[in-house]
């Protein structure tokens, strides 16, 4: 039994979650929402908004650190493979006619 890594494909999705973080720590949405309780003074719903905002903005946070370790494992994992596989060719490559074998 035996497994293929492609490296690359480790690396491309390494890239992928990077720039899904890159937009979703970019994100405006809390800041937009609490202009909601300017929009609705004297509301109920308008003490709410805060509450919500903060939590958004906790939550994003917490989704881009995730993301963020996730990416770099992806990355440290592709750079453990190339070592690997490196490794692995060069202990089964002929050392050469003077080399004992």
């Amino acid at each position: 039994m035996g497994y293929e890594v492609q490296i690359e494909d480790l690396r491309s999705s390494a890239q992928a979650a990077r720039d899904a973080l890159d937009v979703v720590e970019d994100t405006k949405a809390p800041d937009d929402l609490r202009g909601i309780a300017a929009a609705i003074p004297g509301a109920s719903a308008a003490s709410l908004v805060e509450t919500v905002a903060t939590g958004w903005e906790a939550d994003v946070r917490s989704w881009v650190r995730g993301a963020r370790r996730y990416a770099e494992g992806l990355e440290s994992a592709a750079t453990q493979y190339e070592t690997d596989d490196a490794a692995a060719r060069a202990a089964f490559t002929p050392a050469g006619p003077n080399q004992p074998r």
